[in-house]
């Protein structure tokens, strides 16, 4: 996968989604607890991240083998 610097960040822009603030309830069934906590808006892709995607962006290889 050949993809230049303009291709990424378009692929970015476009494929980026927001989630809104909120809270969400969070437990642990080790200990049998529940809580609640507040999140900040954030966004984050539609897809997930391919190593190709990855490497093309950071030009780092994601694995090791």
């Amino acid at each position: 996968m050949n993809v230049t610097k303009i291709d990424i960040e378009t692929f970015i822009t476009e494929q980026m989604i927001q989630i809104p603030k909120g809270k969400i309830e969070l437990r642990d069934d080790r200990i049998n607890e529940k809580w609640t906590t507040e999140i900040k808006s954030f966004f984050i892709l539609r897809y997930p991240v391919t190593q190709d995607l990855y490497l093309a962006v950071t030009n780092q290889t994601p694995s090791t083998f």
